[in-house]
Order: C-alpha cells, then structure tokens, then sequence
C-alpha cells in the first residue's frame, strides 16, 4: 500500500508530538508499505540518513517559520503549506492518505486534490480548539475558528489522537458521524527508553516541551519557589526550547531561583529519557495539550507526574490520581502541594504502576491499529 503522511513540520527536526507521531508511525509501517512524507523540506541541510528509515520524504518546498515573534503559530505558515500539498497529493497515486489537522489549511486543500483523484483520505485531529480560538488569536480567532469549522466538514473519516479530543470533535458543527471518528493514542518507544542509562544530571523535577506561553512553565516556576522554602535543595531541569526562554530565564532569576534551576535548551531524544530516569517527577502545567506524550514517555522511565488541570488539555486523562501521579488546579500554591505529594509516593510500588500504565500505548501497537484504519477507509472507498 502507497501511504502519504501529510504534515507541515517533521521529526527530528522540529520536535513535537505529531511531527514524532508521523516518525514513528512511517518507519514502523515502512517495513510492509511504500511510506512517504510530504512536507516542507526541513531535512534538506541535514545529513542523509536522519529522517524516518524507509521513508520516503516529498518536499512542498523550504519551510517558513512555524511560529511569529510573539509565540503564536503563523497563517502565512500554514497558508503556504496548504496551497503547497495539493499537487503532490493530486499527483501521487497514493492508495491512502493521513493528513494532520493542523495546519488546517492542507485538510481543505488536500481533501479536494483526494476527492479528484479518487484517494480515501484520513484526518488525524490533534486537537480541536472551538472558543479557545478566541484566547488564543482575540478578535482574529473568529477567522481561525471558520477555518477550524471548514476542516472539519471537509473530514470523512478521523482518526483522533485522545478521547478528549473525539469529544470535541464530535461536539463541533458539521463533525462527521462517531462512526467515522476512531481513538489511537500516541505511543510510547519503550525498548530506547529501557536502552537510556541512567543520566549524570538528577533532579527532583523536570519538564520537558516548547517553551510557549501557553505550557504555562511560568506556573512550574512560582510552584518551585515554593517549594525550596520547605526544601532548600530542590533542583528543577526545563527541557527544550521555544520564545519563551528570556522571560522565564530572567523569572527564575527574579524568584532567586538561578541556583536550582536549569535550562539544557533542546537535547538529543536518548538523553531525556535518561533524566527521566533521574528525575523524581515530571510536571506538565500546560493550558492546552492533545495529548501530553511526555507523561507516558515519564511514565515508561518510571517516573509520576503532575498535570495541571485544564478545559483545553487532554493530559489529565494520562494520570491515575495518588498511583502514576496527580492533576491539579492552574495554581502555584496547588501545583507545589501536588508535587510535594508525587516526591512522597513510594518509589518502588509508583515506579512499577507508571511503566505498567505506559505499555498500553506502545509504538508498535499504535502502528498496527493505524495501519487497519488505512485499510478501513482504503476498503470503504
């Protein structure tokens, strides 16, 4: 079968959860199916050999950046990569396409270039914002909702990345029947986290992701505070990168924390799953999340979580409350309570509940259940 993973960013160059979905998902069905990732060619200075294995990678042409100055994603962005998928897609001959939800853009284009060439496509959702739009953009989320609105007529089958976000999908005008809308979690590569040794750096807290306003990491700082009131040796590592690193930098620096905190920026993927070895906990305060993989990639190492409650974030759904960790309320002084409950949890007995919890959501398996919804729509159209 001819597979086409259509997505603006790709993995391991840009690093989040859906530019790792596509990875994983393509090399894994690389091995029986013809893979192809159609994207914007963000591998074109990089050495051969560092994308997916197998894969075969379809450039749209040179990316743009993702994000604008003040954090938000860019329109331009996306408008280009929209106006761009369609002729490959169109072109491509291909027995079945997956196309991620966002940008948004490409789901109305390459829906249409499907449509004429008679090629079943799928949507995986990511998320699915509604009136979050408006938070996020002011009065222009009212034009990022339209688009939202039409990607989501433009959606015959689905494949939803969390049951929180098939609920918002199903909530949204014009979502295609429940019938036409599966769940396949993310997943998680236990045999490279089993393979990380142990890392020189241990840490009481660590999080891991982009450093954007919305992850809130702002949050993780104030709760920090806290904490090295009661406990003056408290270390926190933040990992990855993103426009928020000067303001969080100098807000450590504020709160007296320069000494127990550190920034490692982006790092090599074997490395964090080395300091979640060495971590006692990892806390994810995100307002908006469609999933949060890093709780499972934690919990695969081991290691509880604390997850900041949220109307907009899946991840609550990933914490057994008082077992694999705690969610809390968007607060300092709660977030530093629910920490202080995680580092109290039994090691032993909470190490062995967080990697049981984790092996349901195994990369192999993720690939096999996408695999047969391929094979659903391909025998639907």
């Amino acid at each position: 079968m001819k597979i086409a993973l259509v997505y603006d960013a790709v993995y391991p160059n840009v690093k989040g959860g859906a530019e790792r979905r596509f990875f994983e998902i393509g090399r894994r069905l690389a091995a029986q199916h013809d893979v192809h990732i159609v994207s914007f060619a963000w591998w074109a200075d990089q050495p051969r050999g560092v994308g997916a294995p197998g894969v075969t990678y379809t450039s749209v042409g040179r990316p743009l950046p993702l994000y604008r100055a003040d954090g938000t994603r860019s329109a331009t962005e996306a408008l280009r990569f929209g106006l761009s998928v369609a002729k490959p897609i169109f072109a491509g001959r291909y027995d079945v396409i997956d196309c991620a939800s966002f940008p948004y853009f490409s789901v109305l284009t390459g829906s249409l270039a499907a449509r004429l060439s008679r090629t079943p496509m799928l949507v995986t959702w990511l998320e699915h914002w509604g009136r979050y739009w408006q938070d996020y953009w002011g009065w222009k989320g009212m034009v990022g909702r339209m688009v939202e609105n039409a990607s989501v007529a433009a959606t015959q089958r689905a494949i939803a990345i969390s049951e929180f976000t098939r609920r918002r999908l199903l909530s949204a005008r014009f979502a295609p029947s429940p019938e036409r809308v599966s769940v396949i979690y993310n997943g998680v590569d236990f045999a490279a986290i089993d393979a990380a040794p142990l890392d020189a750096v241990r840490t009481d807290i660590v999080y891991v992701g982009r450093l954007l306003a919305h992850k809130r990491v702002d949050l993780l700082l104030r709760a920090a505070r806290i904490l090295r009131r009661r406990s003056p040796n408290l270390r926190l590592v933040i990992v990855g990168d993103g426009p928020e690193l000067p303001s969080l930098v100098a807000l450590a620096r504020s709160l007296g924390l320069s000494e127990a905190v550190t920034f490692l920026g982006f790092i090599p993927e074997a490395r964090i799953h080395s300091i979640f070895k060495t971590s006692r906990v990892l806390v994810l305060p995100s307002e908006r999340e469609g999933l949060g993989a890093t709780v499972l990639e934690a919990n695969a190492a081991g290691t509880p979580a604390v997850v900041v409650r949220s109307a907009e974030s899946a991840a609550v759904d990933l914490v057994v409350d008082g077992v694999t960790g705690f969610t809390c309320a968007p607060d300092p002084v709660d977030l530093a309570r629910s920490i202080e409950c995680c580092l109290d949890l039994p090691p032993a007995s909470t190490s062995e509940a967080c990697q049981a919890f984790a092996r349901r959501y195994e990369w192999n398996d993720v690939a096999q259940r996408v695999l047969r919804e391929y094979e659903r729509a391909r025998a639907a159209s």
